[in-house]
């Protein structure tokens, strides 16, 4: 088992019990004392993060172009999901990179679009029954600024912004090419190079829907706590939903469910969010022009022009604790320090 699996099993057990520490509230009216234990704050905790999560869609709401979107999903092909799981950080990494590439590279073709877009990549690991099957979400901006950075350049047809025949070998000869020069190809059948990768292109009317899709996976990993139904003897027992909406039940022995789990975990310090074209760091500034430029032009854009989603407001102030019995805040707070960790 990887150290990053060990720490994050660990940091799981350990939330908001005494281990993690915490604070003891005793209300002087009427004695009652209530113990907050702290949050492990593991992203691959499925009980943290939660605000977190909310400060990111926050965040990046206020980024959006007011223009429609697609999101493009790359998945990779089973002969190469060992070597997915063996060396994520990676081909995790060629992945993301090399995804994003490839829709910046056939964008910036005047034959397809002739300006740069913006791009939001998003890695994903899992099925909804805890499978390894890694794939990326791109969503990307239906246009984008010429290579002068002056004019928004739209689609020319609003229904179609690059074609899988052309995306798709780009991608693939991108990463097969970059695992061939780092030797990480394994043993693959003859002409593998050449077989067509999974990929979907949806067209959305805006990007705020995909982006609170996609700030639901952001901060945990694979399954949540109210998913697991039952956990009996050696079994653990979890729901989930087919495509289709229908409700499934599957029940996995213990080490079955912990080996689905953990192969989910992404080392740590590894960024499985990335942004590029005018939604990179670098292009701010050109990203606040293009948000003016297209506020301006929104009656000569007609249906191309979607308004923004309204921010939300600020976050209120927290109120004071009060005692969970008689309500009073007259309470005496004491800290209950962590347990101290073991070797590692």
């Amino acid at each position: 088992i990887l150290p990053s699996h060990r720490r994050t099993m660990a940091d799981i057990a350990a939330c908001r019990t005494p281990a993690m520490g915490g604070h003891a509230c005793t209300c002087r009216d009427c004695s009652h004392t209530s113990y907050h234990f702290h949050s492990c704050r593991n992203r691959h905790c499925p009980t943290c993060q939660g605000d977190r999560a909310h400060q990111w869609l926050d965040r990046h709401l206020r980024l959006l172009l007011p223009c429609p979107y697609y999101l493009v999903t790359i998945t990779v092909p089973a002969e190469l999901r060992p070597l997915a799981r063996s060396c994520q950080r990676t081909f995790y990494d060629l992945l993301i990179r090399h995804c994003a590439k490839a829709i910046l590279e056939l964008c910036a073709d005047p034959k397809w679009l002739g300006a740069r877009p913006a791009i939001l990549a998003n890695l994903h690991t899992c099925t909804r029954d805890l499978f390894h099957h890694p794939h990326v979400h791109l969503l990307v901006s239906a246009g984008g600024l010429d290579p002068a950075g002056e004019t928004w350049v739209k689609p020319a047809n609003p229904r179609f912004l690059l074609p899988g025949y052309a995306l798709d070998p780009l991608v693939r000869g991108k990463i097969c090419t970059a695992l061939a020069r780092l030797n990480l190809f394994p043993d693959l059948p003859p002409r593998f190079c050449e077989k067509k990768w999974s990929m979907q292109v949806k067209r959305l009317r805006c990007g705020e829907h995909a982006l609170r899709y996609l700030a639901r996976y952001l901060f945990r990993v694979a399954i949540s706590d109210k998913a697991i139904v039952a956990v009996d003897n050696d079994q653990v027992t979890f729901r989930f939903f087919s495509n289709s909406g229908q409700l499934h039940h599957r029940t996995l022995k213990h080490h079955a469910f912990l080996a689905r789990f953990l192969q989910h975990v992404l080392p740590s310090g590894f960024v499985r969010v990335r942004t590029y074209g005018l939604w990179a760091s670098a292009l701010r500034s050109s990203l606040r022009f293009a948000q003016n430029l297209l506020h301006r032009n929104r009656d000569a854009l007609g249906s191309h022009y979607v308004p923004l989603p309204t921010p939300p407001d600020p976050p209120d102030e927290p109120r004071p604790r009060s005692c969970p019995k008689c309500g009073s805040t007259n309470l005496l707070v004491s800290e209950i320090k962590p347990q101290p960790r073991g070797p590692p």
